[in-house]
């Protein structure tokens, strides 16, 4: 499990997903604003997936969720 991202920003969100994932967990989620396309296009090319939106961002237009599972 790695992010496909070089860079400081790559370097952190694999780290928080090892972590997550020896944690216990096995899915993460997450929300950005629509208009950070740097944001979204980032999520994107490290394997997450548009889902529907949870918790407080449902109905909130302005918001995009994201999900990955994870994996060794």
């Amino acid at each position: 499990m790695y992010s496909k991202c070089a860079g400081a920003g790559g370097f952190l969100l694999s780290q928080l997903e090892v972590e997550a994932f020896n944690r216990g967990y096995t899915k993460v989620l997450l929300s950005t604003r629509r208009v950070n396309n740097q944001a979204v296009r980032f999520y994107l090319r490290n394997s997450f997936n548009e889902i529907e939106p949870f918790g407080r961002y449902v109905g909130v237009e302005k918001s995009i969720c994201f999900g990955k599972q994870l994996f060794t």
